[in-house]
């Protein structure tokens, strides 16, 4: 009996750490069971993304097989985004094609041609890719035999001197190249044909013939065979004119004052290029005209107006030397047309309104006639020869006309000097009607 009760009482004093015991090992159990749990999703996941990224991977490997199969020209230039349903999942697709030069390729204006090839390269995104990198399939294809010729433009400045950094585009896709440290651009593998165009344009250049921009059409691209391409192309230059002329009773020159007497163009012309450009920010006599090809060999010949015809012999017009990027001075004095206006007996009508037209068929309407003499008070004009003049009031229905033969300007002569052309005012009729 005492060891009986003896176990009863060890019994009851162990109670709680059994409880204690079945607490801890079913705590252990639901770790285990979480853990288990945890594991069996993360690798769930880690199979969706694996099957993700291998649909990716085929899903690139399609498109990069279809863009092999596109005509090797068409492929310049291209670009596309598309998205693709697969598996359940939907993938966008940014295809793209590059022209890549070979490593040993000419450069420069050498003819040999280079063949290019076609970097292809295809990138797949799809939704819940999380932090994996997209997949990226790319290849290389090369320019097959026959696929197109070559095009080299050398472009060169007025001492003969390359001219780089001048961007050129090339028609009908042909694409864009600039001029390299020898002047020259080339188009390797164009697409073969004709009626390709090239442009281009620098801000401060311009061609012989004053023009700042770069247009030649009518290019054929041989398969197999290079196109060859000149463009002479150079920094331009300005000129700043003082322009004179002499006034009634003067023997000498003074400055044109009022800007609107001012010719509106002038003409640099020599033994390989006649330009006319028109003159701005005229004050004080003077006007800039610009831009104009350098001249560094050859000096241009300055008058005024916009046609050979206006560019005196006797005296001989100044010579201007043009430098890039510069501004030249000159000074060109006008002769005067020495026209006189008569209203016989009667003193002239204040409203007299004059209409010239140049050797060159430049209209003028802005001089006017002084009152006290006849003449021009603003004589100036281009040289030449064959001047139409007329004149007319209103207030006193009359006008004088000179045309026909017309009359020259071709000395510093001011009017009333040797020469004077009179125009007497008559009553309108159709003989002395203006016909221009």
């Amino acid at each position: 009996m005492p060891s009986l009760r003896s176990l009863r009482r060890r019994l009851s004093s162990e109670e709680g750490s059994l409880l204690i015991e079945v607490l801890v090992t079913a705590s252990i159990l639901l770790t285990l069971s979480a853990g288990v749990v945890l594991a069996l999703q993360t690798a769930h996941a880690q199979t969706g993304l694996q099957r993700a990224k291998a649909l990716a991977t085929d899903v690139a490997q399609n498109r990069l097989d279809a863009l092999r199969t596109k005509a090797y020209n068409n492929l310049r230039g291209f670009t596309e985004s598309v998205s693709v349903p697969e598996g359940g999942i939907t993938f966008t697709v940014v295809s793209t094609a590059t022209p890549v030069a070979q490593t040993d390729a000419p450069s420069g204006c050498s003819n040999q041609r280079a063949r290019d090839y076609m970097s292809l390269k295809t990138t797949v995104t799809w939704p819940k890719m999380g932090a994996r990198k997209p997949v990226v399939l790319d290849t290389l294809i090369a320019a097959p035999v026959g696929a197109g010729g070559g095009l080299l433009v050398n472009v060169t400045g007025a001492a003969g001197q390359a001219v780089p950094g001048i961007p050129l585009l090339l028609s009908s896709g042909g694409g864009s190249a600039t001029t390299d440290a020898s002047g020259c651009a080339r188009w390797d593998t164009v697409s073969a044909g004709t009626g390709y165009g090239l442009t281009g344009s620098a801000a401060g250049y311009v061609k012989p013939d004053g023009d700042p921009n770069i247009a030649i059409s009518g290019i054929a691209i041989v398969p197999e065979d290079t196109a060859q391409q000149s463009i002479a192309y150079d920094r331009g230059g300005s000129v700043s004119v003082r322009f004179r002329q002499r006034l009634f009773g003067s023997s000498t020159a003074t400055d044109i004052t009022d800007p609107t007497m001012i010719p509106d163009t002038v003409t640099l012309s020599n033994a390989a290029q006649t330009v006319n450009k028109d003159v701005v920010g005229a004050t004080g006599g003077l006007g800039t005209a610009g831009l104009f090809y350098p001249n560094p060999t050859s000096p241009y010949s300055l008058y005024a107006d916009n046609c050979t015809a206006a560019q005196p012999t006797t005296p001989a017009p100044p010579a201007v030397t043009i430098v890039g990027g510069s501004t030249a001075n000159a000074t060109l004095e006008l002769p005067s047309l020495n026209v006189k206006v008569s209203n016989g007996a009667q003193a002239l009508p204040t409203d007299i309104a004059v209409r010239i037209r140049t050797t060159c068929g430049t209209i003028i309407t802005n001089r006017t006639v002084s009152t006290a003499n006849g003449t021009l008070t603003n004589p100036g004009m281009p040289w030449g020869s064959g001047y139409q003049i007329c004149v007319s009031s209103a207030s006193a229905g009359k006008r004088a006309r000179l045309v026909g033969s017309g009359m020259d300007n071709k000395t510093y002569a001011a009017p009333g000097g040797t020469g004077v052309q009179t125009l007497t005012l008559a009553t309108n009729s159709s003989t002395n009607g203006c016909t221009f």
